[in-house]
């Protein structure tokens, strides 16, 4: 608690130099730190963020790992539980997995190209150089 100012630097350093009482424990002083400089919307912001996180495509679970890693270090007081977290990932993993399944299971049209240009925008019989 000691080193705790020295951490801190302009309107942070000076907010905990004017206070006019003196913190008996740690964490009423993060309290009261993060009530004047980490505002209840930017909380919930980030909590939103971290629920909705999904793996990018072409992401590598690594990747994703460590982008889902470094947004919950930007607010460590995010107090989403670490089974919730769990269970989002997961439900997210099975949407993803459904998709691909239902994906699998629809027949894919084949393209029809144009004999005539070999454009797959149009048919023959619609060929613009006919």
């Amino acid at each position: 608690m000691k080193a705790f100012p020295f951490s801190l630097d302009g309107a942070a350093k000076d907010w905990l130099y004017l206070q006019p009482e003196l913190f008996n424990t740690w964490g009423d002083m993060k309290h009261t730190f993060l009530e004047k400089f980490f505002p209840a919307s930017r909380t919930a912001s980030i909590r939103k963020e971290i629920c909705g996180i999904r793996q990018h495509i072409g992401e590598t679970l690594h990747e994703y790992w460590e982008r889902f890693n470094k947004l919950c270090a930007t607010c460590p007081h995010h107090q989403i539980s670490e089974q919730l977290l769990i269970y989002n990932i997961k439900a997210s993993d099975l949407q993803y997995v459904r998709q691909l399944a239902v994906g699998q299971q629809q027949p894919t049209m084949a393209a029809k190209i144009c004999g005539i240009c070999t454009s797959i925008e149009h048919p023959t019989d619609i060929s613009p150089t006919l």
